[in-house]
């Protein structure tokens, strides 16, 4: 009997999971890396729809880069983080994409007015000259609440982009349970005397800036985001990982394309460099053998195999009957405070559309106060884009310093401490409750808490964030604060004699 041929270690046509791989969930593409036990990133760098497109071509990844069919026009993100705080670890997934895009602006006053509302704090904006590296601001909120902050530069290209700042709050994070997940994402790209600008709401329009600093309505982009919070010590953490960043933006019409992928690991843990082919097999098969866990390299998967993990959600969000807006689930989890939340929409598209300013930081606008946009040219749809503008009244004055602090940081951060909660108090009868009574009672603390919660985020008119406190703004939120009068009497006790 002839002896079957060895199977390849990367098969181009194979449009299956890895064996040592598996999904979290049916409804979920966070994969688990079976034999460390770690999650791995579903993107691998790629774009969704780009792993898509190419997962029928049976282009090798390894040596056929070069012959990757990417998109060509619209607006694209991928992203992939891992990341322990001080009492947890999440885990993020994010992918957007609309077909739609427009001609970006320019490094110059009417877009730095678009920019200058102060929902997009905290934001600098970048001084550019010839040979400035690119830089890229991202800003992801649940509802008004600012959870997670990165800034890159492309010091070495702008697809080896490094992290020159980074802000997750854990607060944030952990309140994402409460109440309805709605995120939203703001990516600002500045390259040479280019200004590349997406703004969404998943479930909502997409936004961009463009010629002049007009704001541009485009298509619902059929998006994905999943974050997983686990308690450190629980075993759903799965372990202790490195920091990582995996970040995808492309900005197709423009022919800008960014790419992070950065790990941070303790001083303690080996690190080696300059290895590759089975030098590298070899080197993993025989630590593995020894008990160690490989952090990086993650094994590079074909597109037919990352297809698989996509394909089942990306369908399911381009259909012609596909329902306008946000959609929801959970994936069950062991333990308390661990939570793994799921929330997409689906694409829909429209003709791109002049809306007022203030709607690329809202990430909403009036449906009455629109102009369908130009097409064309830039040197020729130019003046149009800017004459819409104005007959909407969108573009203003750069607002003052103190109109932009207009709103207290402080006091909206802390106003879960000052403003009196809605407790449920236990019955006043010593009666045995019915069956099922203290649960109900539970349920109704959790219903207050999730309903107080969605209506606190959804002013989006303003951005709460804890980075946006001075110690001025501080010290002067805490002279305001009216310390109860004590209600206690001293009484003189007489010394024995």
């Amino acid at each position: 009997m002839q002896a079957a041929p060895a199977p390849q270690a990367h098969n181009p046509g194979q449009a299956n999971i890895p064996g040592w791989a598996r999904r979290i969930a049916q409804n979920s593409v966070m994969v688990v890396d079976t034999r460390d036990q770690k999650i791995v990133s579903p993107f691998q760098n790629w774009l969704a729809k780009e792993i898509l497109d190419n997962a029928a071509s049976t282009i090798n990844v390894i040596t056929e880069r070069d012959q990757v069919m990417a998109p060509a026009t619209g607006y694209y993100i991928s992203l992939h983080s891992v990341q322990t705080l001080r009492s947890v670890k999440v885990f993020m997934d994010l992918s957007f994409d609309i077909p739609t895009g427009m001609p970006c602006a320019a490094w110059d006053g009417p877009t730095a007015v678009a920019l200058a509302n102060p929902v997009f704090q905290p934001f600098t904006w970048p001084m550019m000259y010839d040979s400035s590296p690119s830089y890229t601001d991202i800003k992801m909120w649940n509802g008004n609440e600012l959870f997670a902050h990165w800034i890159l530069r492309g010091n070495r290209s702008d697809t080896d982009a490094t992290i020159q700042s980074e802000f997750l709050d854990e607060i944030m994070i952990k309140k994402m349970v409460d109440g309805q997940i709605r995120p939203s994402v703001v990516v600002a790209h500045f390259v040479g005397w280019r200004v590349s600008v997406l703004s969404f709401e998943i479930g909502g329009r997409a936004y961009t800036c463009s010629q002049g600093g007009s704001v541009v309505a485009l298509d619902h982009g059929r998006a994905l985001f999943e974050v997983r919070v686990c308690q450190r010590n629980s075993e759903e953490a799965l372990g202790n990982d490195a920091d990582r960043l995996e970040f995808r933006y492309r900005d197709a019409n423009n022919q800008i394309d960014v790419k992070c992928a950065r790990a941070s690991v303790p001083s303690t843990w080996l690190v080696v460099s300059h290895i590759s082919g089975p030098t590298l097999l070899n080197a993993i098969n025989s630590t593995r053998a020894q008990g160690a866990r490989i952090e990086g390299p993650e094994q590079i998967e074909q597109f037919g195999q990352l297809a698989a993990v996509h394909r089942d959600w990306m369908a399911s969000s381009a259909r012609p009957d596909a329902v306008q807006g946000i959609y929801r689930s959970q994936v069950a989890m062991a333990g308390q405070g661990n939570f793994h939340l799921i929330a997409g929409a689906h694409l829909i598209r429209h003709e791109p559309e002049v809306v007022r300013t203030e709607a690329l930081a809202m990430r909403g606008h009036n449906q009455h106060q629109a102009v369908l946009a130009p097409t064309g040219p830039p040197a020729v749809t130019g003046p149009a884009m800017q004459a819409a503008t104005r007959r909407l009244g969108g573009q203003a004055r750069l607002p003052a310093v103190p109109e932009a602090m207009a709103y207290d940081p402080v006091r909206l951060l802390m106003a879960e401490s000052d403003a009196p909660h809605e407790v449920v108090q236990p019955p006043a009868t010593t009666a045995a409750a019915e069956p099922g009574e203290e649960e109900q009672e539970v349920d109704q603390a959790v219903l207050a808490r999730a309903r107080a919660a969605d209506a606190a985020r959804s002013d989006m008119s303003l951005s709460v964030s804890s980075v946006l406190v001075t110690p001025g703004m501080f010290a002067e939120a805490m002279s305001r604060r009216v310390q109860p009068a004590s209600t206690t009497e001293a009484e003189e006790i007489p010394q024995d004699e």
